[in-house]
């Protein structure tokens, strides 16, 4: 998960810096303020949406897995025990999303920190109807500024001189192009992906472009002497609040200059088709895969997965830390059903909740599936360090076909998490014995070795762990 996450975020920062990148040769000194703030939202929700998005393009014949057959009592590495449960895993991934997490929930409170102020200050103030919006006369030090339809003006500003009314035309504008929603989504959007620059840029730029339509629809072209008049009355300077649109808040500089050039001709052609071929060129470089990416059974395969007891009849063994082996094991097989059909796979589940599910029940809901194979996902309890094992039944009526699909899951254990699995005869196991599927049970390590205990609980090395068992059904199923 946490992989996945960084993931997406550098991937939407390439992204988004594409975006800006045509936006600031392109754009960005153009008089085509209403395109320009469409674009830079866009930009914003493409480069946020595309690297979500899986496009498979490419498929090519699922290669016959190879792989060695182990005998019962073997293991799938026959040298010096090493326990990987926590090899090539760093202490920062434990820490690292629950940092960014942090940083993360407190943007979100400032924003409502911001929306609360927004609130009281309309409960303080004279509230009066205008224009279709609301003008609230406050003794604010930053006003005159505005949020969504509330128009705050401050109580000792006469409306009626002509650079009053320029100002109230100014944030009037700001209202009825709704920029407030604009300025929300760019802070919810900065709040989730706050490691990306581009987004803060972009909505610094965003916010510039609202000015410029605002500038627009309240002094007329070239009008220089009227912004300044604006200028001096709104009180250049005053104290700024983020989240609401202030006269004074963006470059006066930059303002300016835009008030004195002449209006751009329409956009040539290339100008608006250049956005969508940048949109599509994103979502051919992040969006579409190869199904060589990740390794995919030849045929659709159904496997049943049987996360190890439940409910409070069978609550099978504890850690030292109070985490359980049945909800260890759920969590377990509701990843693996979230990340199978990357590979092909359907998963059937004996039980997908904490409920008490009886051992024959678990075998007929097996055969009644018409799937391809059977594992039970189970956790030990024994004295020192423990290990993984693989565990099949000698009078399951598929017994070779249960050793072949061990011996696969035991390949990638090895290749994908350097994990030495022993392959163990369990004949008195009713679950393996009586199935009419090759049946296999997978011991997921110690419960009380807490690197074991990591393994199934961190979600990082538990993503790992789960997309070396899907890599092992898919070598089984390409091997038939």
């Amino acid at each position: 998960m946490i992989f996945s996450f960084f993931t997406w975020l550098l991937k939407t920062g390439i992204c988004s810096g594409l975006f800006y990148a045509y936006y600031h040769v392109m754009l960005r000194q153009r008089r085509s303020f209403v395109f320009n703030r469409m674009y830079l939202i866009a930009a914003t929700l493409c480069s946020a949406i595309i690297p979500l998005m899986q496009i498979p393009f490419f498929s090519s014949p699922a290669p016959a897995a190879v792989f060695p057959l182990l005998e019962p009592g073997a293991s799938s590495l026959m040298q010096e025990h090493v326990d990987a449960a926590a090899k090539g895993v760093f202490p920062w991934q434990h820490y690292i999303l629950p940092a960014y997490a942090l940083v993360t929930f407190l943007l979100l409170m400032r924003i409502l920190v911001q929306l609360f102020r927004v609130y009281r200050w309309k409960q303080t103030g004279h509230c009066v109807s205008f224009q279709g919006a609301v003008l609230v006369k406050t003794k604010h030090p930053g006003a005159p500024f505005s949020f969504m339809h509330l128009l705050f003006w401050p109580e000792s500003l006469d409306t009626q001189s002509a650079e009053a009314r320029c100002v109230l035309l100014h944030e009037q504008a700001h209202i009825d192009q709704k920029h407030s929603l604009d300025k929300l989504l760019m802070q919810l959007v900065c709040a989730v992906a706050w490691l990306n620059p581009f987004y803060w840029i972009i909505e610094r730029q965003l916010q510039l472009q609202h000015e410029f339509l605002a500038d627009e629809a309240a002094v007329a072209p070239a009008d220089a002497d009227a912004f300044a008049r604006m200028l001096l009355l709104a009180g250049f300077g005053a104290r700024q609040q983020h989240i609401v649109h202030h006269f004074t808040q963006s470059s006066v500089a930059k303002r300016l200059h835009m008030i004195r050039k002449s209006a751009d001709k329409r956009l040539s052609f290339m100008h608006r088709v250049a956005p969508a071929m940048l949109a599509l060129l994103t979502i051919v470089l992040f969006s579409f895969t190869s199904s060589r990416d990740t390794p995919r059974a030849g045929r659709k395969v159904t496997i049943v997965l049987d996360a190890g007891h439940g409910g409070v009849q069978d609550k099978g063994a504890v850690s030292s830390g109070g985490q359980s082996e049945k909800d260890l094991m759920l969590s377990l097989v509701q990843e693996l059903n979230s990340l199978s059909a990357e590979y092909n796979i359907t998963v059937v589940s004996t039980r997908s909740a904490d409920e008490f599910v009886p051992l024959d029940t678990r075998v007929q809901r097996a055969a009644a599936s018409g799937a391809d194979m059977f594992i039970s996902l189970h956790m030990d309890k024994t004295e020192g360090q423990g290990q993984y094992e693989l565990g099949i039944a000698p009078k399951n009526v598929q017994y070779q076909q249960s050793r072949v699909a061990a011996s696969a899951l035991a390949d990638r254990f090895q290749k994908d998490l350097q994990l030495p699995v022993t392959l163990t005869d369990q004949g008195r196991i009713r679950v393996l014995r009586d199935n009419k599927l090759p049946a296999v049970l997978l011991s997921c390590g110690n419960i009380g070795n807490p690197q074991h205990v990591t393994m199934m609980s961190d979600p990082a090395q538990r993503e790992r762990f789960c997309r070396a068992i899907l890599s092992g059904i898919v070598n089984y199923a390409n091997s038939r």
